[in-house]
């Protein structure tokens, strides 16, 4: 058991960055389709 523990870690940390760079992905997607909606030169 303890010798899995570090992984479990590392696996836990992956999903963590993984989430953040999803959350990070939209963000900028919702900021691009609003700068477009909100500027109709770009559209």
């Amino acid at each position: 058991q303890p010798v899995f523990a570090p992984y479990r870690d590392k696996i836990k940390m992956n999903n963590k960055r993984q989430q953040d760079y999803a959350g990070q992905l939209s963000y900028e997607y919702i900021k691009v389709q609003s700068a477009a909606v909100s500027d109709p030169i770009h559209r």
